[in-house]
């Protein structure tokens, strides 16, 4: 899995390609759909890698800003706080995305200054910062006092929202952690939520 997730429209490939190497230059792994192997399920592969990466750049341009496969991959690293978005063009950026500070690569004459002095320090903070908490997993536990019982629970994550996580029949937080598809799942809601799970009362 790459470092980082490049989001962008087929027209933009040449420039793009050129992002490509200059990230790669700076010692981070990239991923664009020209990794996608044949045979390979197309949207299945770009979920993985987007679930997995630490940034997420979205290239906007006057052919991206109306693509709905940017948008959506665009709106996974919003919502992760992971994006690091580039302009191209003066293109009118969508709505969602315009609370983020994007780069202006749109004078050739200063695109590889601003790529050197802005995007790669951007890029590679996110994606440290990416790594530092996924490793912070599995979260403390606490307790608190529903009645005369003692209740579990944990909170983790950064993200601008609660998601509050009802446990089922029988639930644990601790053991959680230990299967290795419910911890990438409840590790994937921390990284746009702040995540509060709990113990049933009783179990």
């Amino acid at each position: 899995m790459a470092d980082v997730f490049i989001s962008y429209a087929s027209e933009d490939r040449d420039i793009v390609r050129t992002f490509v190497a200059h990230i790669e230059k700076a010692g981070l792994s990239v991923w664009w759909d020209r990794n996608i192997g044949v045979g390979t399920s197309f949207d299945l592969e770009i979920e993985r890698e987007l679930d997995a990466c630490g940034c997420v750049v979205v290239v906007w341009s006057r052919y991206s800003v109306s693509s709905d496969w940017v948008r959506a991959e665009a709106m996974e690293g919003l919502e992760r706080n992971i994006l690091v978005p580039l302009a191209m063009d003066d293109s009118r950026i969508p709505l969602a995305f315009r609370r983020v500070q994007t780069a202006n690569l749109s004078d050739p004459d200063t695109r590889q200054a601003v790529l050197s002095a802005q995007v790669i320090p951007a890029v590679r903070l996110c994606v440290e910062q990416s790594a530092q908490s996924a490793a912070t997993f599995p979260p403390q536990t606490a307790f608190t006092q529903s009645g005369d019982l003692t209740i579990a629970y944990q909170t983790y994550g950064e993200g601008e929202r609660d998601l509050v996580v009802v446990p089922g029949w029988v639930s644990n937080v601790e053991l959680f952690w230990e299967h290795d598809d419910v911890r990438d799942f409840f590790a994937g809601l921390g990284k746009f939520a702040r995540v509060i799970l709990f113990d049933k009362r009783g179990t």
